[in-house]
């Protein structure tokens, strides 16, 4: 599986491959349980979501955070494919956030 990962301002956070989360640039993120993503410290980040054809890490903001994980082995970074565009931002559904907030 690898998919484009975007945040909810619409720009291009990284992609999955396997079970994996790398940034734009193949540095590893975290990592992939279902539908559920950890960091690459063993702390939860949120959901792997598909809204309107693109995908998203949404964290919901009113949940007990699950305890977190032992950290994965950081895998080989595969070779980064090239940078999806950017997105138009989107309406967070009502009770989420962005699991990997842009810093001002």
């Amino acid at each position: 599986m690898q998919n484009y990962i975007h945040t909810i301002q619409g720009n291009y956070l990284g992609f999955i491959s396997g079970n994996n989360l790398f940034s734009r640039d193949g540095e590893y993120l975290g990592w992939l349980e279902g539908q559920i993503v950890w960091d690459k410290k063993g702390n939860y980040r949120g959901n792997l979501q598909n809204l309107s054809g693109h995908y998203y890490i949404l964290r919901p903001t009113f949940s007990i955070n699950p305890i977190p994980r032992v950290p994965h082995v950081y895998p080989v970074s595969p070779i980064a494919p090239t940078p999806a565009p950017n997105v138009l931002p989107i309406m967070v559904p009502l009770g989420y956030e962005d699991g990997f907030k842009e810093r001002s």
